[in-house]
């Protein structure tokens, strides 16, 4: 067994109480108008691009370009910044705490990639970490705050572990929200919310040489035209390191993996194809039992008599 299927084991399943589970849906809450403020001020170019003077391309795939945050050396985070992350504050660019910016487009629709962003289980997390390569190497939903329904189908809000090995061993505990707001001009927008929080129940693995880091992501998405959605994201990374040439390496990494925004439209359709799958099979499972035969080609699922 790997270290970070031992470490999944260990985690216990979460115990909140209806305050904890109040004060976590407030805090999502504040994060969410906090970033939804912060990309309506992000002043950008006619061609939508962030200013050169304060952000730095480091990668672009397709439509999408990723930049990092110049940083001047007074600005950089103290001791507390962690700490104050952890904690839930919903400025961690108050901190000095390093930053990347995402922006550009995929081809699809809004519906597509807010139910590929969707992970109701933990089993719904890996199999998107593993077809949409986040570089998410482990990850497990711990507490269940709030969930889809019918009337809002990708809202969730949920307490997960994330687990990178990136230039260094790292785990994340995380706030996780998703769903859909309406903007200033009454477009739907979709978003996706990550953000680091500390809990008492929760061990740390120092003896299994992994460090618990703190970040503070949100993805907006938006349908800009029939074909493309409008994507954003912003992100503070605190990875409880001095070493800046591997917190370098580290952001590089991640600003690689941010590039993957493009298979979340293959993930809904993987997704989709999956449960279409499923219910065929319920259904020839039905026919097979109700019926005195077996449906031809059941494989492929063909020639079933009604």
């Amino acid at each position: 067994m790997s270290k970070d299927d031992l470490v999944a084991q260990e985690l216990p399943r979460l115990q909140l109480s209806s305050l904890d589970m109040k004060a976590i849906l407030e805090l999502s809450v504040s994060l969410l108008e906090t970033n939804l403020t912060q990309q309506k001020e992000l002043p950008l170019t006619r061609d939508s691009f962030p200013d050169s003077r304060v952000w730095r391309e480091v990668q672009r795939k397709e439509g999408v370009r990723v930049f990092k945050e110049f940083q001047s050396q007074n600005s950089m985070p103290s001791g507390n910044s962690a700490a104050c992350m952890r904690a839930g504050v919903a400025h961690p660019e108050e901190a000095g705490i390093p930053s990347l910016l995402m922006v550009g487009t995929v081809a699809g629709c809004l519906n597509d990639v807010m139910y590929a962003s969707i992970a109701t289980s933990t089993d719904s997390m890996r199999v998107r970490s593993k077809f949409v390569q986040d570089g998410v190497v482990n990850s497990k939903v711990l507490c269940c705050v709030e969930s889809p329904s019918s009337d809002d189908p990708f809202h969730t809000l949920n307490v997960t572990w994330r687990y990178y090995s990136l230039s260094e061993p790292r785990d994340y505990t995380c706030i996780e929200a998703t769903g859909l707001v309406p903007n200033d001009y009454g477009e739907l927008v979709g978003f996706h919310l990550i953000h680091s929080l500390e809990f008492a129940q929760l061990p740390v693995f120092r003896n299994y040489g992994i460090e618990r880091a703190n970040m503070s992501v949100c993805t907006f998405y938006r349908q800009k035209t029939t074909t493309l959605v409008e994507c954003y994201t912003r992100g503070y990374f605190d990875f409880q390191s001095s070493n800046e040439m591997l917190n370098n390496i580290s952001l590089h990494t991640i600003s690689t993996q941010w590039l993957s925004m493009a298979r979340y439209v293959e993930c809904a359709q993987m997704k989709k194809l999956v449960w279409w799958m499923r219910m065929l099979e319920a259904l020839v499972d039905f026919y097979a039992q109700h019926r005195k035969f077996v449906p031809v080609a059941l494989s492929g699922y063909a020639n079933v008599a009604v």
